[in-house]
């Protein structure tokens, strides 16, 4: 997710609540076919990296500063 790639996974009842089917995420058990539209697969990248640097290591660091 940090470099924008775009993940296919299963969400459920464990998956952190961040991750959201079709805005950073694919859920297979949401769909019924991949999407193949560059900007649908472009803006999922980019909210993917979006998500990946607020629930990255500095993010963490700058809450526990504070």
């Amino acid at each position: 997710m940090e470099r924008g790639a775009v993940v296919i996974t299963n969400l459920d009842e464990h998956s952190p609540a961040e991750l959201r089917h079709m805005d950073n995420v694919i859920d297979l058990q949401q769909t019924d076919a991949l999407p193949f539209d560059p900007l649908v697969l472009g803006r999922i990248s980019v909210r993917a990296m979006e998500t990946r640097r607020e629930l990255g290591w500095d993010a963490l660091v700058k809450r526990l500063r504070r």
